[in-house]
């Protein structure tokens, strides 16, 4: 292991001698080495023991998915953090007055890195929420089992003409999405009921457990519930990355300017 690194240590160095020779913009950028910290963000995050990416029970599906967020936005202050520190130590390196065409291999360089930057929080993530994806039964099963569970204000108040049958199935697939088989009851209705001859049903816990769980799958699934999916990023296609990606780069490229340059530009009479 030692020797890889001094292997990639050397190699780097004769990597940056070579571009400054030939493209000191370009080594201004640094892109190599950035790139070489991706490599190892990825293999870093990999190794993480909580990061699963099999679960063989519903009930495993809120553990994944905290697990999973939570990294997430760890992953994703991090790449806000190592964004600030490239940005700067391009700016930190003044290089003149030069004409504008001399910065389009900085606005490239970090135009391409940060896209992989942003990209890394749900590249890394993914293989998760497809674990969640692929769990449980068809979209069209899922979707009736989450309109059950969702029905009548979360079964608070239950019509009478409700059946056995009916009931049991409930139980079912509580049964299936929690891992538990609740001991379902009818109870007297709420106050909040509109008739008297409604019921509730006593496993109101099981009930939310389910109802989460089943979201979680749908919305891994590329589809919302009330409104919100807290994976939309992964589905929403990057545009919006590549775009601030390259703000960035043209960002840079500005900035890269002295200060007397901008003066001189806005202030003169």
């Amino acid at each position: 292991m030692r020797a890889y690194i001094a292997i990639l240590a050397a190699f780097m160095r004769r990597l940056g001698r070579w571009l400054l020779l030939r493209e000191p913009m370009l080594w201004r950028a640094q892109p190599p080495r950035w790139l070489v910290l991706v490599s190892l963000a990825v293999i870093v995050i990999a190794a993480i023991p909580l990061m699963l990416t099999s679960i063989k029970v519903p009930a495993e599906v809120d553990d994944l998915t905290l697990d999973t967020v939570t990294i997430r936005t760890l992953l994703r202050y991090g790449v806000a953090i190592a964004l600030f520190n490239w940005i700067g130590s391009i700016v930190g390196k003044p290089v003149g007055e030069l004409a504008p065409r001399r910065h389009i291999s900085t606005v490239v360089a970090v135009a391409i890195g940060s896209f992989v930057w942003l990209a890394l929080p749900s590249v890394l993530t993914y293989p998760q929420i497809n674990a969640i994806k692929r769990l449980g039964p068809n979209d069209q099963e899922l979707s009736a089992n989450l309109e059950a569970v969702s029905r009548y204000d979360r079964w608070g108040c239950v019509p009478p003409d409700v059946d056995a049958d009916e009931i049991e199935k409930l139980r079912n697939v509580l049964a299936y999405y929690t891992g538990a088989a609740p001991d379902l009851k009818k109870e007297q209705a709420v106050s909040s009921c509109k008739s008297k001859d409604f019921f509730s049903l006593t496993a109101s816990g099981a009930f939310y457990s389910a109802r989460k769980v089943i979201e979680t799958i749908w919305e891994a699934r590329g589809f919302g519930t009330n409104g919100k999916n807290q994976f939309y990023d992964i589905w929403s296609k990057p545009y919006w990355w590549l775009a601030f990606a390259l703000g960035l780069g043209i960002l840079t490229a500005i900035l890269s300017y002295p200060t007397y340059v901008w003066r001189r530009t806005f202030l003169r009479r």
